[in-house]
C-alpha cells in the first residue's frame, strides 16, 4: 500500500497505536516545548488523515477525542495549518472539519475574528465558507450550534461495520 501523501514521521505513530492503542505525538522533550500544541495537534491531524486513507474508522475517532483533550488543556483551537489540512487532505464533510467549525461557532469573539482575519490567507476558501454558512445558521438558530466541549464524543466519532456506534 502506497501513501505518498502522508509523512513519514506519521508511520511510527500509527504503529505505536495499532500494537499499543496509545498514541504518542510527541517525546516528553518535545511536547514540553509545545506549550502552544501546535506541533501535537499537526501530527494528530496528519495520523486523522492517514487513517481517513486506510479506512480506519477506530482510528479517526481516537485521533478526534485526542484533539478535544489537547484543545480543552490548552485552551485553544485547530491551527491555521491543521484546519488546512483536514480541509485539503480529509473527505469532504469528515467528523474533524464539523469539529474544528464547531470550535469556532463556539470561538465567537474579538480574538477569534481578529485571528480568522490575520490568517484568511492561509485558511481553505472551503472551510471559510462552510463557517460563514455556519455563522449565519447560528445567527438565527444559536439553539442548533454544538459546543464541542460538552458534545458526546459519538458527536465527532464515524461508525461502520467495524465500529458500531457510541453507547
Amino acid at each position: 500500500m502506497r501513501l505518498p501523501e502522508t509523512d513519514v514521521h506519521i508511520f511510527p505513530i500509527h504503529i505505536q497505536w495499532a500494537y499499543s492503542g496509545e498514541i504518542v505525538t510527541a517525546s516528553a522533550e518535545e511536547e514540553a516545548e509545545d506549550a502552544e500544541t501546535v506541533i501535537r495537534a499537526g501530527r494528530l491531524t496528519e495520523l486523522y488523515l492517514m487513517g481517513d486513507s486506510l479506512g480506519d474508522t477506530l482510528l479517526r475517532n481516537a485521533v478526534t477525542d485526542r484533539l478535544r483533550t489537547l484543545w480543552i488543556a490548552a485552551v485553544r483551537g485547530p491551527s491555521a495549518e491543521a484546519t488546512r489540512l483536514v480541509y485539503n487532505g480529509g473527505a469532504e464533510g469528515c467528523k474533524l472539519q464539523r469539529l474544528c467549525l464547531d470550535w469556532y461557532l463556539c470561538s465567537r469573539n474579538a480574538d477569534t475574528a481578529d485571528w480568522l482575519g490575520q490568517h484568511q490567507a492561509k485558511l481553505p476558501k472551503a472551510f471559510l465558507a462552510d463557517l460563514a454558512a455556519e455563522f449565519m445558521r447560528a445567527n438565527y438558530d444559536s439553539d442548533n450550534v454544538t459546543d464541542w466541549e460538552e458534545a458526546s464524543s459519538r458527536t465527532y466519532h464515524d461508525h461502520d461495520a467495524d465500529v458500531p456506534p457510541c453507547d
